[in-house]
């Protein structure tokens, strides 16, 4: 019995009982009986109309999606909006922008080339007596090299944002050093503060930590020097990796690489593909292509979700690679990948100051952002803040929607702003969202983690997305001190705000474009999702007709005039975000602003404010009030504190009393989720 799987029920095991005699007395009657239970054969009607044959059922033969080798054509795509270049808008020095950029500048002069250098030379077999950096830099880290990467864009993006001349001669002395390590090296192209038998044991299958990712870092600061700098020696040498990258990949079979790219790679196809729109050589594009990861993009094209569980970092970089191969192709496949993936980030797997992540990965299905809240304290690390912003970027200059605008603003004023620290422009790994949680900040020269790395980059360009244009109208996307020279237009725009602490903006016509008398031109001014109907807009004085619609572009078409000037009112008012998988879970936002409870910080040890990527709350615990909720209007039960900007005030369901301000400007122990009982 234990081996037969068969179930039998009571009807047929009666039934069986009861034709056990006939069938004993006579095989043939139960043949029979089996027979007269079938339907009646039913007689063919040779004069009836003939019936169809039923259609068959044909099978397709379906190819899975990327099942040939990649083949690059260039056709390029022109964009409808373009940004500005960096240094035709300037930030205003009195504003929160510049003060950030400022402090970490002042943290990138107080490390040496030499310093940062100390690896490519002794790789090199050159002298070097700097004192080796920590962390992630020091002289046996597998990810060694990458900083310096990093170091380079910073340099570049603050030469092309400000003209600093000092940060751009520290930049060239770096690159110089990276040429004559690259010569001493005499290994194809190769170079890098790592030994080339890295690759041999990525080849073997052997423990490395991700060599690829860290040649990226080092071919995009080159790049950025190139581009931003006008350092052309930069550009030789990342050709000359680009050449070592392409013999070594060349080597190997699409299978071989397919298989090889399950170690992390970085954004190393979007330098790829960079390099050949600046050399205009489609040879590194087709290096590039090898570069692109089918398992990851086949469900992406297909519209899928597959992302639980995988490294959110090494895959977002993919995505932007993905789509920079649209720009130089037009191939739609590409700009159908990162559009779903963009999607499907934002809308269920981002927490409300506009991060993505927990672990460093996506680690549950979508919308299970309590779960994840609940699994981790590390959530939202910074790369990837950063990555989906340059991928948001980029997407809007395909299409300027207003959703690409208003996730931008939200990870820029909450995230990026949130993660400097004041004065040291020392940065954070994680932007934690458990209960309590504080920021852990990387140290002067012992820490070297990626996103202190990519903060370099961030703080170096604030200003790089505030205004975008097309042939012939101006698009006001953001709401930041600054001046815009727009030369091929010669029109030249001044906006005054205190924003976020005051809900308004003011546009000045500074200089008047060079059109034929009476031309008309436009400005889009946009007009927040946040704010309210009460929303009005004025030019010269005179309040406009139309009423301003929240989340769409006021058109302003006129002849636009030296001293004309716009104003814009935006109420902020309060509102929350809850979890979908746990309602009772609940973060407040004032405008796009999130705002956050303040715990004291206590007496936290060195360990726990820097060692870790992340806030370690279990090592010292701080209970969280269970916040009492009065009805469904907020005004009721949040309230402003008298005197102090953005400040609010509330009362746990046990009495306790919980002040809410900017996590932007929470430096002690926060809480930006609460769970409200109603």
């Amino acid at each position: 019995m234990a081996g037969d799987k068969r179930r039998i029920d009571r009807r047929r095991f009666s039934l069986g009982l009861a034709m056990a005699p006939l069938a004993l007395a006579s095989p043939q009657l139960l043949e029979a009986q089996e027979v007269s239970n079938k339907p009646d054969a039913v007689a063919v009607d040779k004069a009836a109309t003939p019936q169809p044959e039923p259609k068959k059922r044909w099978q397709i033969y379906e190819e899975e999606h990327f099942a040939h080798p990649l083949v690059f054509e260039r056709r390029g795509v022109k964009p409808q909006v373009q940004p500005f270049a960096l240094r035709d808008v300037t930030l205003a020095e009195d504003g929160p922008y510049a003060q950030s950029r400022a402090w970490s500048r002042a943290f990138m002069l107080r490390i040496t080339p030499g310093r940062l250098l100390h690896n490519f030379r002794q790789t090199a077999g050159l002298p070097s007596t700097a004192v080796p950096l920590g962390g992630l830099e020091k002289p046996d880290s597998l990810l060694r090299g990458h900083w310096v990467g990093h170091y380079l864009s910073g340099c570049a993006l603050l030469y092309g944002s400000t003209g600093d001349t000092e940060v751009k001669a520290r930049g060239d002395a770096i690159v110089a050093c990276i040429a004559e390590c690259q010569n001493k090296l005499a290994a194809g192209g190769f170079v890098s503060a790592f030994p080339e038998t890295e690759f041999g044991r990525l080849e073997m299958g052997q423990k490395v930590w991700a060599p690829f990712y860290t040649l990226h870092k080092l071919m995009a600061g080159l790049l950025d020097m190139h581009e931003h700098a006008g350092n052309a020696q930069a550009l030789d040498v990342a050709v000359k990796i680009a050449g070592w990258v392409d013999g070594w990949t060349a080597a190997r079979s699409e299978d071989r690489m397919q298989d090889i790219l399950n170690e992390e790679f970085g954004g190393i196809g979007e330098s790829m593909y960079n390099l050949a729109a600046v050399t205009n050589d489609n040879r590194w594009a087709r290096v590039g292509d090898r570069f692109q990861k089918k398992i990851f993009l086949r469900p992406l094209l297909e519209r899928r979700d597959e992302l639980r569980q995988l490294h959110a970092n090494t895959h977002i970089p993919q995505v932007i690679a993905a789509a920079r191969r649209y720009e130089l192709t037009g191939d739609s496949r590409f700009r159908v990948i990162p559009e779903f993936f963009w999607e499907t980030v934002v809308e269920s797997r981002t927490f409300a100051p506009g991060g993505s992540g927990t672990m460093e990965r996506w680690v549950t299905h979508a919308n299970h952002l309590a779960w994840e809240m609940k699994s981790s304290s590390e959530n939202q690390e910074c790369c990837c803040a950063y990555n989906m912003m340059k991928l948001t970027r980029q997407m809007y200059g395909w299409e300027p929607q207003m959703r690409y605008v208003e996730y931008y603003e939200r990870n820029l004023l909450n995230h990026r702003l949130g993660t400097i620290e004041p004065e040291t422009g020392h940065t954070t790994y994680f932007l934690s969202m458990a209960p309590a949680a504080w920021k852990t900040i990387g140290t002067e020269d012992q820490t070297f983690w990626c996103c202190n790395g990519t903060a370099l980059e961030e703080f170096a360009k604030l200003q790089n997305s505030v205004y975008f244009h097309d042939d012939d109208s101006l698009y006001v996307n953001l709401f930041v001190a600054s001046e815009l020279n727009w030369k091929e237009r010669g029109v030249r725009l001044k906006q005054e705000t205190l924003f976020p602490k005051e809900p308004r903006t003011r546009l000045i016509i500074l200089t008047a474009p060079r059109t034929a008398a009476g031309e008309k031109w436009t400005i889009h001014l946009r007009v927040p999702a946040w704010t309210t109907e009460e929303a009005r807009v004025t030019v010269n004085g005179r309040p406009l007709d139309i009423a301003p619609q929240p989340g769409t572009y006021l058109n302003l078409t006129r002849v636009w005039k030296e001293g004309d000037h716009v104003e814009l009112e935006m109420p902020m008012r309060l509102t929350r975000e809850v979890l979908g998988d746990d309602p009772s879970m609940q973060a407040f936002l004032y405008g796009p602003v999130v705002l956050a409870g303040q715990f004291p910080l206590g007496q936290l040890s060195f360990d726990l404010l820097h060692k870790n990527e992340e806030p370690k709350v279990k090592d010292a615990p701080l209970a969280v009030p269970v916040l009492a909720a009065k009805g469904d209007q907020l005004e009721r039960w949040i309230v402003p504190v008298e005197g102090q900007e953005m400040t609010f005030r509330t009362v746990g369901t046990g009495g306790e009393q919980v002040m809410l301000k900017p996590l932007n400007e929470s430096w002690q122990r926060f809480a930006v989720y609460f769970q409200v009982a109603s």
